[in-house]
């Protein structure tokens, strides 16, 4: 039996990103934390580009707030329950939108996923929605979608799987309409500088089902799995994710999910029902770069943000052994407080920086939490807007 377990940006991002991912191979491994900041972009900062909102999301640390008139909470989803079995498919909690990482494949050596009908009623989603019309090129996106009945408010989940050792990709599109032939054809139409004018042609599966190809994107195929799912995956992946779609039920014995691939313990200790989470293994590169600061033995890394009442944030490390984990966890809390001083030189509020939490978990992870009020929120961006500001031009002699 299966275990259960507890900027935002228009529908052409997602194709802008896939261009870069494949335009050189290091950028597939960037292609998950790119699509999150990108969904996350008009929610975390004053600034369109997506490394803004990366390094506001990054630079968030602690605690919630209890400010009247903010939209209710999301209830608390249960307590993760024990990952049980390892050898059968973990079922993951949904929060308000659809969840798909069930069909990704277990090949995926790091999987995410965005609730974004849930983050539409996040005070810090409602606060910074106005923002995405103040840019030229993204509200005539929003206005072709509009038109085009695909409106963004219609989004409402995303689920992105990647393995950068072999070039492969997915990314699962919920939302009203956004498996529908004609609708995606208008905002191609609406687009061309875009989406690139001429360069997507529509043809059928086996089981005559719609798919999109793209010429400047041979490796990628779209397929249209029903008229609120989209599929934008490596060629080699599609067939896989589409019989996962068409039986959402894994069996016992399906070794062939992401669900019941190496990332289940990491997958197992993460709330599943938070607005955007993700799992994985780290790369060649990272585990290098961690081993060159005296860090080794990292098995597999998870996270959730909570945007109920700011942006709460949960990290958590698994150590190959107990002894790994409680040196891992010693430099953790040494590099922190060497951090502090200079966070608060930045603008962080003290408040903010005494909350973060480094803690021991179970089987051997380090788990980190910490989070950020709708005010810490503002506070943090105006001193970081103060200290973008140009200083004055150098006087000659």
């Amino acid at each position: 039996m299966a275990v259960t377990r507890g900027s935002k940006r228009p529908l052409f991002v997602s194709r802008h990103v896939l261009r870069r991912t494949y335009a050189d191979s290091a950028g597939l491994r960037a292609t998950l934390i790119g699509l999150l900041a990108l969904s996350l972009a008009p929610a975390c900062g004053s600034r369109s580009d997506s490394t803004s909102a990366a390094s506001a999301a990054a630079s968030s640390s602690a605690s919630s707030s209890d400010k009247a008139g903010a939209p209710e909470k999301t209830p608390d989803a249960e307590p993760p329950q024990a990952a049980g079995d390892p050898a059968t498919p973990l079922v993951l909690t949904p929060g308000t939108g659809p969840l798909h990482t069930g069909a990704l494949p277990a090949e995926a050596t790091m999987v995410a996923h965005v609730d974004l009908a849930a983050l539409e009623t996040t005070p810090l989603w409602t606060e910074n929605r106005a923002l995405m019309e103040r840019e030229a090129a993204t509200k005539r996106a929003l206005d072709a979608m509009r038109r085009c009945e695909l409106p963004l408010a219609g989004l409402t989940a995303l689920d992105i799987g990647v393995d950068p050792r072999g070039d492969r990709l997915a990314v699962i599109i919920s939302g009203a309409g956004v498996g529908d032939k004609a609708k995606l054809e208008c905002v191609h139409r609406e687009l061309p500088d875009q989406l690139g004018a001429g360069t997507w042609h529509f043809d059928q599966d086996e089981s005559g089902r719609e798919r999109l190809r793209m010429d400047d994107q041979p490796a990628l195929v779209g397929l249209l799995a029903d008229d609120d799912t989209l599929v934008l995956a490596s060629a080699p992946w599609l067939p896989a994710i589409a019989r996962a779609l068409a039986s959402p039920e894994a069996a016992p014995s399906d070794r062939s999910r992401a669900t019941a691939g190496p990332l289940r313990p990491a997958l197992a200790r993460l709330d599943s029902a938070r607005h955007i989470w993700f799992a994985g293994v780290l790369p060649p590169d990272a585990i290098k770069a961690l081993r060159e600061q005296g860090i080794d033995g990292i098995a597999d890394v998870a996270g959730t943000l909570d945007l109920s009442d700011g942006l709460a944030i949960e990290l958590s490390a698994r150590a190959k052994s107990d002894e790994q984990a409680a040196s891992m966890l010693t430099r953790a809390r040494s590099q922190l407080d060497n951090v502090r001083p200079l966070a608060k030189l930045t603008g962080v509020p003290e408040r903010v920086i005494d909350s973060v939490q480094l803690t021991e978990g179970e089987d051997a992870a380090i788990q980190l939490r910490a989070a950020l009020t709708m005010e810490d929120i503002r506070e943090v961006r105006a001193a970081l807007n103060e200290r973008a500001k140009p200083g004055p031009p150098p006087t000659g002699k």
